[in-house]
């Protein structure tokens, strides 16, 4: 039974020759242990080895050189068509038209209500009377707007019981809340708002205004 497998069969070029140069530098790093020379066609054999190895050396750089101008050309050519693309909607607008001559992008069409605002999380702001807000964001689902409310130190600090208060909407899914007066408790509940309009309100979250 065979004790070495070199195993190189289904290695690449790079691959291939960093495998055989370090068998080299290991094999004459430990020339003590195998004391006995190869035989003399072996040894002519090395030497064409090495010979094969720095001709594929030379082939791999100029394989990547290549391939550094394939992707040069083609980033080119993208953004051309992309110029192409801006021209022809300069043109007309109308997607019966531009359909004619190139692929238009497809419609998202919204489907399901728009999902609840999530993780809810408050925190002091850079200055006094100011309140940091952050949630899960809904980017990824088409969301690009959210709305918030706030409410001052509700009755038996049941925000239930209102009444809320709009703050500007944002299109982040974070907000800096100001104006507030320092000591105070307010709580804080943030929608979003979709194709299929808005959606359900967060859970309220609540800090004391720093």
């Amino acid at each position: 039974m065979k004790l070495i497998a070199f195993g190189l069969t289904k290695l690449n070029p790079q691959d291939l020759f960093d495998n055989i140069a370090g068998f080299v530098t290991k094999l004459a790093a430990n020339a003590t242990d195998f004391p006995n020379p190869p035989p003399t066609d072996l040894m002519a054999d090395q030497g064409h080895l090495e010979q094969q190895l720095g001709q594929l050396a030379t082939l791999e750089a100029q394989v990547t050189a290549k391939r550094l101008e394939i992707d040069a050309t083609c980033g080119s050519i993208l953004a051309d068509m992309e110029k192409m693309g801006n021209w022809l909607e300069d043109q007309t607008t109308d997607p019966a038209k531009l359909v004619k001559v190139a692929p238009l992008r497809s419609a998202r069409t919204p489907s399901g209500p728009t999902p609840r605002v999530t993780n809810l999380t408050l925190s002091h702001g850079d200055a006094s009377g100011e309140v940091d807000g952050a949630w899960n964001s809904l980017g990824s689902q088409g969301i690009r707007t959210y709305e918030i409310e706030t409410i001052i130190n509700p009755l038996n600090n049941d925000p239930s019981v209102g009444p809320w208060t709009r703050q500007s909407s944002v299109t982040k899914s974070k907000c800096t809340l100001t104006g507030f007066t320092s000591g105070a408790r307010i709580w804080v509940r943030v929608r979003a708002v979709g194709p299929n309009g808005a959606g359900a309100w967060s859970d309220p979250a609540t800090i004391i205004v720093p």
